[in-house]
């Protein structure tokens, strides 16, 4: 038997055809071990024969959801009218309801058992969508909306349920090359598709009266339609209801994959016979679907040259017709290198090492095509950026490695991750903007950073994987049990070291689970919540009244008894909390100037600081001082009093708070008129004449909401340290007493150094470079922590790691001064990052297992590199706000020249 590879979650098995088991047959007989491996071979030779369907499935469904960046070259945007942002929308929206239906989709596959009358279905309505799209996009931005996110609606049963579908036929080691050359589809898209558009698009312009871009639409929807209507008598189903299979192949089918799960499972006793919803909830707390999850986003975000490399081809300057057929090359040549590495990493057992070779050549050609713009160059930059691509097939195969079973959890944990990685699509139609254009070395520097960030996402997982397999290797029955997540939270922390968990009963993911299920709600609420807050008007009022909810709310997880109480206890608290923190930014923003948002927001977000210190000393003394007081556990205490303290500050915030400029009663008509014009001599207006959905609507479509949301999950990802800080300090040895009253002197100086450094930030106008320089020191802390166990370094350490929020103190401060009107976008805008961004903290709960600790050094080199990510995006965001500076110079000075007085708000930089 051959040993693990790193990138694989359980040690593989040699494939050994002759121990296939069939009843009618006896394993020992030699005549019967022939005839077994000549009906496998024959068994898979079928099912490979039909499965080739999916290929040209795939083929069309990446030709319908692209062709809309073949018919940009030939008017499409000027037919249309698309203004600014409007193609990009066009382009995203579709992924919009993607992401939406895939989870549901493979759940509904999963139950009603006919692949083969299922995903045809699909396939024909978004072939007629698809078809009917010409006419659809008609002359209006609606229109090509509404018609796009129909076409991704229905398209997402595709993909995943295939996925699925290979899965529920092949062995581990056979799913690799069948992923591959399902894979390939899209890669073979990518070449045949630019070549049709290419001879559609230079031949049927004006035809019967339309455009040639419509046309292209016509061809391929119907040519969608007709491979459904084929398919639908070529797929199978699954193993036990596919009717075209003998007795004896259907009873092979499924003892193969019997064999194969137990050969691979993790829990002999664990039931493959699992309900939808129970299979859903198996993948929602497995961090490892979170993990593929963002892993995949972010390749995606990578790639997202490929939705518009027919604009990239463009860029060498040659015509239409030539760039189009200048695209097919580079992807025929990666479908070659695509299909050789799959079957190298299925043959070798590797995956991670195929992953970043492949990775690894795309950002040597990001790095080409930022330095020149040489035609042969920049077109053999197109080829390894192209190679990309072969990683990510490498990637799926290693994600459906990973959820061997039950089936329910495999189809969730698979169109999960395939659901949010399409995130990455969304956000990378707005990474490729036509002022960056014709180098787009911005955005080319975007995908290497997301490239550099995959790369080291996966050779974390591959270490965890390969801890695993080791630790099967030790076991009698190859069983390993999960590594349980550390201490989260806040006061969770403290009340999970006084016997919360213990309690509670809670096993397994369940504590973890605890502690993310917060920002569950709390993303969920944000954007409504500061919609509503605008709408209303009435922050002395909204705000108190949830923070009273939110009080009772904490005391009421003092009483619970289980683990759905905590659960539902810890949603709802997230629920009301995710009022706040927007809703305060929101609040400052309609009183300051620009040039005095920083420290107040300072002085906020100081907050979180001293509740991170004060919070640990006040909870020191109640674990210590409360414990079987009137009969309750001393962390009982700890919910009952602090919820309590949130309820009377509230009643007294009533009364103290402001509301808005013109309507806060406690102001006199001098002080309020004088409130009303300090902001609209920053460029801020007051007045508010936009609504709330066309407020939010600014805010979807503007990218740079999109990109302050990543830069802000992937900055609270890299402070998850904070989450487990009393842990961190407990590693050095001392009690829980000693450990959580270590936990407030870095937050004190942290909070005065953020202090400081947004006083500083506002007065030289200026936010990257505190920004910088602040996670440069935090990463130099994690440099410390990854060398040495020493105590004096480790603490020092720790005062390093917390200078980063001072940096994110200055970035919630410059992301208020980049969205300054109307109110009704800003409001949406500032909740709609915030809330994103608490993905972060819910990846950042699984990011610190115990099997990692006391040095926790796989935990801090994420953190690193995800601080290291971050310093890049400000860089790139500080450096195109620089450019609209300077040309609204440029504007206000030919105004001036030609006798006009005008006067344009400056970005900070």
């Amino acid at each position: 038997m051959s040993s693990p590879q790193p990138g694989t979650p359980v040690i593989f098995i040699e494939r050994n055809e002759t121990k296939v088991a069939i009843d009618a047959c006896d394993a020992e007989s030699i005549s019967c071990v022939a005839q077994q491996a000549k009906l496998e071979k024959r068994l898979l030779l079928k099912l490979d024969t039909r499965m080739l369907i999916l290929v040209v499935i795939y083929i069309l469904n990446y030709i319908d959801r692209s062709n809309t960046t073949a018919a940009r070259l030939q008017g499409f945007e000027q037919d249309l009218h698309l203004e600014g942002q409007e193609y990009s929308t066009v382009l995203s929206i579709l992924y919009v309801g993607y992401i939406i239906m895939q989870v549901p989709s493979n759940l509904f596959l999963n139950w009603v058992g006919r692949p083969s009358i299922y995903l045809p279905c699909c396939m024909m309505v978004w072939g007629i969508i698809s078809a009917l799209t010409g006419a659809l996009y008609l002359h209006s931005f609606t229109g090509a909306l509404l018609a796009r996110f129909f076409i991704g609606f229905v398209e997402a049963s595709f993909y995943p349920g295939a996925l699925f579908l290979i899965s529920r036929w092949y062995k581990r080691d056979e799913v690799g090359l069948r992923t591959t050359l399902l894979c390939c589809g899209s890669l073979l898209s990518s070449a045949w598709g630019a070549l049709i558009a290419s001879g559609i698009l230079g031949g049927m312009q004006g035809k019967l009266g339309h455009a040639a871009w419509r046309w292209l639409f016509y061809i391929e929807g119907s040519l969608t339609i007709f491979v459904a209507i084929c398919a639908t008598f070529i797929l199978p189903d699954f193993p036990h209801n596919t009717r075209w299979l003998s007795p004896e192949e259907r009873q092979l089918a499924i003892s193969r994959l019997e064999e194969d799960v137990r050969a691979n499972v993790n829990d002999p006793g664990e039931s493959v016979d699992v309900s939808a919803v129970k299979g859903l909830w198996m993948a929602l707390t497995d961090w490892k679907v979170w993990w593929f999850a963002g892993v995949a986003t972010l390749q995606i975000l990578a790639q997202s040259l490929g939705i518009f490399f027919p604009t990239l081809s463009a860029t060498m300057g040659f015509n239409t017709t030539i760039s189009l057929v200048l695209c097919a090359p580079p992807w025929i040549f990666t479908t070659l290198v695509a299909f050789v590495v799959s079957r190298h990493s299925d043959k070798n057992r590797r995956r991670f090492v195929y992953i970043a070779a492949t990775d690894f050549a795309g950002i040597v050609g990001f790095i080409i095509a930022m330095c020149t713009m040489n035609i042969t160059a920049r077109y053999i930059s197109l080829f390894l950026m192209a190679q990309m691509y072969a990683g990510l097939i490498v990637f799926y195969a290693w994600m459906s490695n990973s959820f061997p079973q039950p089936p329910a959890k495999r189809a969730a944990s698979i169109a999960l991750i395939n659901a949010l990685s399409q995130l990455g699509n969304v956000i990378g139609a707005y990474v490729w903007p036509t002022v960056w254009g014709p180098t787009y070395r911005y955005s080319m520097a975007i995908c290497l950073a997301c490239a550099v960030l995959v790369i080291s996402m996966c050779w974390v997982m591959s270490r965890h994987l390969t801890s695993l397999n080791k630790r099967s290797e030790k076991e009698e029955h190859g069983a390993h049990e999960e590594g349980r997540v550390v201490p989260g939270f806040r006061y969770l922390v403290a009340a999970r070291l006084q016997g919360f968990e213990q309690d509670l009963h809670l096993q397994g993911q369940e504590y973890s689970t605890v502690l993310s299920i917060l920002f569950i709600g709390y993303i969920l609420m944000q954007v409504p919540s500061n919609l509503f807050l605008n709408w209303l008007g009435r922050p002395s009022i909204y705000l108190p009244s949830c923070m009273i909810v939110w009080g009772v709310l904490s005391i009421l997880t003092g009483i619970t008894t289980n683990f759905t109480g905590a659960l539902l206890s810890r949603f709802f608290i997230g629920f009301v909390e995710a009022a706040f923190f927007p809703g305060v930014l929101f609040l400052i923003s309609r009183w300051y100037k620009r040039e005095e948002i920083g420290l107040r927001s300072a002085i906020v977000t100081c907050g979180s600081l001293m509740s991170n210190g004060w919070g640990a000393l006040i909870a020191s003394g109640i674990l210590e001082g409360m414990q079987g007081k009137l009969g309750h556990a001393a962390w009982r205490w700890l919910f009952y009093v602090e919820g309590s303290m949130t309820i009377f500050v509230a009643i007294c915030a009533i009364f103290i708070l402001p509301d808005f400029p013109h309507n806060t009663r406690w102001l006199s008509p001098e002080e309020r008129q004088l409130a009303v014009s300090r902001l609209r001599e920053d460029g801020t207006s007051e007045s508010d004449d936009v609504t709330a959905m066309k407020g939010l609507w600014m805010a979807v479509s503007d990218w740079k909401v999109w990109w302050f949301a990543v830069a802000a999950t992937v900055q609270l990802l890299s402070q998850s340290f904070c989450i487990f800080f009393p842990t961190l300090s407990a590693t050095m040895g001392f009690n829980t007493t000693i450990s959580l009253v270590l936990c407030a002197p870095p937050w004190i100086f942290t909070t005065i150094l953020a202090f400081a450094l947004s006083r500083y930030s506002d007065k030289t106008r200026r936010r990257f470079v505190y920004i910088a320089a602040s996670e440069s020191v935090a990463i130099l802390g994690f440099i410390i922590a990854i060398c040495t166990m020493n105590i004096a370094a480790r603490y020092l350490s720790l005062f390093f790691m917390t200078q980063m929020f001072a940096g994110l103190i200055v970035f919630y401060a410059w992301m208020s001064n980049s969205f300054p009107q109307p109110p009704a976008k800003r409001a949406a805008s500032l909740a709609l990052i915030n809330g994103l961004s608490q993905l972060g903290n819910v990846v950042g709960s699984y990011v610190w297992p115990s099997g990692w600790g006391p040095t926790y050094r796989y935990s801090f080199a994420i953190c690193m590199a995800t601080a290291a990510l971050f310093i890049g995006m400000c860089w790139v965001m500080s450096l195109h706000l620089a450019s609209l500076n300077r040309k609204m110079d440029t504007e206000e000075q030919a105004a001036r020249e030609n006798g006009e007085a005008t006067s344009k708000r400056r970005y900070l930089v």
